[in-house]
This record gives structure tokens, C-alpha cells and sequence, in this order.
């Protein structure tokens, strides 16, 4: 810190340090951008260079004020409780008392809010995730929504109290934090959000509008859907043949027909070990971080491999679909439990492909 506020000497020569707080990257000019090694976080009118890091048990920020020969350093041993935001609160309490900004004229709000608010208003792809393994499935997603009011909030967004702030348009498609100093912008292309960026964060992230094919609001219905019909077929194949046993009831089908009925709840029980264990191995690996360590791998392998043949056995619930639809004499209510299990195969294919479970990719 002191080599920085200093110029440099006796580590670096002026123009490095120069060089490395410039903004050399901008993704909007609207907010401040990135340095070398820096990113901005002006504050108040003063320019702020800062880097913040974090390992498993520490997390750490720093900031440098140039022009007034200031830094500020904090660290702690815990991310304390969810949502406490105690570096950023920190800093921007230092800033407030110490260099506070110059008084300002209130902007009013401006009379398009609530119709602009509805157009940015939706999910959101952070640009820091992972795409091409199987920890896209814990991507965080942001979700814009309207208030009655015609602020807007932004689920990550959050402040102390662990609510969402609120923002209010106070130019076009710029929104000016109610009771605070932040900006958040939409980058606007076609006359539809591209992105969204604020300055409450630096821009080492930005928020891209999501494809239709990663909305959690169809997905994760989806997904609970298809687990519980799964779950459904593996749990009443047994209480069905218990129940044949104790009233001397004959089993209903014959050859093929009850040859694929078998292979049917099969699948179901693959496709259910198949994303149970995925969904629970990430779970696990959530809390002890080492698991997803080497010795692990062979744990993953599996999954992947499991995945594979449960998708290539897709094709035994939807020709045990067509059977029971050719089959006059079979209820409608068994036709429609065969549909149901088809289509709970066939989003699990979707969801192997969607979420990289078969990608076999260990590389995060």
C-alpha cells in the first residue's frame, strides 16, 4: 500500500503504477471500470482503485484513494452472516465520513420509469459463472423486478437488512439507488436489455439477459416435476406387486407388453440415481469444498457414464407409450402415467445436456 500511494518506488516505477490505474477496460462509460491488477470503485468524486480477494477462510479488500494519499485495508476470518456485506459497508462508510461528496440537486424521477422498468424487468446471467462443466446448475441468476411504486429491485442486489434496495430511473435507463449513491445502467440493443451493470459492484461482473432456455421459472418446475414422477414410478412399482401378492392378483400384462414395463420403471430408478446423485454429490461438495478434489473424480466419472445410458434408455418409456396408446384395452389413466414417465425421460435428457452432467468435463 505504501509502495502504491507513494509512486511506486522502491517496487514499481510511476508509469506502472499509472498504467495499472488507468481504466483500461470499460464496459460502460457510465460506470467506472477496470485497471490492471485494479478495478475502479470512484466514490464521492475521488478516484478509488481497489482489488478485493477471498480464499476459503479469509476474505479481503483494499482500496487506494490517490489524490489524498489514502488507503484502506480490511480483512476477516468469516464471510459473516449472509447477505452482511460488512466490507463494502465499511468502505463506503470511510468514504462517507471522511471524504464525503459535495451536495448535489435530487434528480426526479422520470415519468417513463414504470414502463422502462417493465422492459428491463426478467432474468439475468452473471458474466462471472461457470459454462462448460457441471457447475452451471448453481449459476446465480439475477431477477429485475417492477414495483408498484415503479422502482425497481435486483435480487442480489441487497442491502444490510438483507432486502433488496430499490432503484428508481432518474435517466433513461439509468436508475439511481432510493437513499443511496449507486447507479445501476441497462445496456439497451433493438430496444431490448442486453445487460445490466452497477456500480455497487465493481465490473469485474455484469449481468447478461438470459436465454429462454436457462429461465429458472420453467426449469425449476420442470425439474421438481420430473423428480417427483420419477420418485412416484420407483416407489409404487414395489406397493404394486405387494399389493398383487396380498389379494392373489394376477399381473396385468404379458410378453413384450410387460417386458417393457419392467425396463420402463427401470429407467425411471437410472434417471432418478442419475440426477439424485449429481444433485446431491454438488450438495455435499458445497460444504467440504475438498471433495471436489481428484480423489473424487472416479465419483464423478460414474455419474457421467450413468448419465449416458440413461439417456440412450430413453427409448424404452416412449415405446412403452406407444404400446400402452396402441393397447385399447388399457385404462386412460395408465396411458397417462406412461406419458408422464416419457416425458420425466425426456427431460432428463434435457436436463443431462442443459446442466453439462455428460459433458465429461472435470475441468473447474
Amino acid at each position: 500500500m505504501s509502495a502504491y500511494l507513494g509512486g511506486g518506488a522502491p517496487l514499481l516505477k510511476p508509469e506502472t503504477v499509472r498504467l495499472m490505474w488507468s481504466e483500461i477496460y470499460q464496459r460502460d462509460p457510465r460506470i467506472p471500470g477496470m485497471g490492471l491488477g485494479f478495478y475502479h470503485e470512484d466514490t464521492n468524486g475521488h478516484v478509488v482503485v481497489a482489488h478485493a480477494g477471498d480464499t476459503v477462510a479469509f476474505h479481503s479488500d483494499l482500496h487506494l484513494i490517490p489524490d489524498a494519499h489514502v488507503g484502506l485495508f480490511f480483512s476477516q476470518n468469516s464471510a459473516g452472516k449472509e447477505n452482511s456485506g460488512i466490507r463494502g459497508h465499511l468502505f463506503r462508510s470511510f468514504m462517507d465520513r471522511y471524504f464525503p461528496a459535495p451536495p448535489s440537486k435530487p434528480q426526479p424521477t422520470l415519468a417513463s420509469a414504470k414502463t422502462d422498468g417493465a422492459l428491463i424487468a426478467g432474468y439475468y446471467d452473471s458474466s462471472r459463472r461457470s459454462e462448460t462443466n457441471f457447475f452451471r446448475v448453481g449459476n446465480d441468476q439475477a431477477k429485475v423486478t417492477l414495483n408498484d411504486d415503479g422502482t425497481i429491485s435486483v435480487s442480489p442486489f441487497l442491502a444490510l437488512n438483507g432486502e433488496p434496495r430499490r432503484w428508481r430511473e432518474v435517466k433513461p435507463f439509468v436508475w439511481r439507488e432510493v437513499g443511496g449513491s449507486h447507479l445501476l445502467v441497462a445496456e439497451m440493443q433493438d430496444g431490448r436489455p442486453r445487460e445490466i451493470a452497477s456500480d455497487l459492484y465493481p465490473q469485474v461482473f455484469v449481468f447478461s439477459r438470459s436465454l429462454f432456455r436457462d429461465l429458472p421459472s420453467w426449469n425449476i418446475p420442470l425439474l421438481i416435476g420430473t423428480l417427483s414422477m420419477l420418485l412416484l414410478t420407483v416407489a409404487f412399482w414395489p406397493i404394486k406387486a405387494v399389493l398383487r401378492w396380498r389379494y392373489s392378483s394376477a399381473f396385468p400384462y404379458q410378453g413384450r407388453a410387460a417386458t417393457m414395463y419392467r425396463l420402463t420403471r427401470l429407467t425411471a430408478l437410472l434417471d432418478l440415481v442419475f440426477l439424485g446423485g449429481f444433485f446431491g454429490a454438488l450438495a455435499y461438495g458445497s460444504i467440504h469444498l475438498d471433495f471436489f478434489d481428484t480423489p473424487s473424480d472416479w465419483i464423478f466419472r460414474g455419474l457421467e457414464v450413468l448419465g449416458v445410458i440413461a439417456i440412450v434408455a430413453t427409448v424404452v418409456p416412449l415405446y412403452e407409450l406407444r404400446i400402452a396408446l396402441a393397447d385399447p384395452d388399457r385404462p386412460w389413466w395408465t396411458k397417462l402415467s406412461d406419458g408422464l414417465i416419457a416425458l420425466a425421460a425426456l427431460a432428463v435428457v434435457w436436463f443431462a445436456w442443459s446442466l453439462n452432467f455428460v459433458n465429461f468435463n472435470l475441468n473447474y
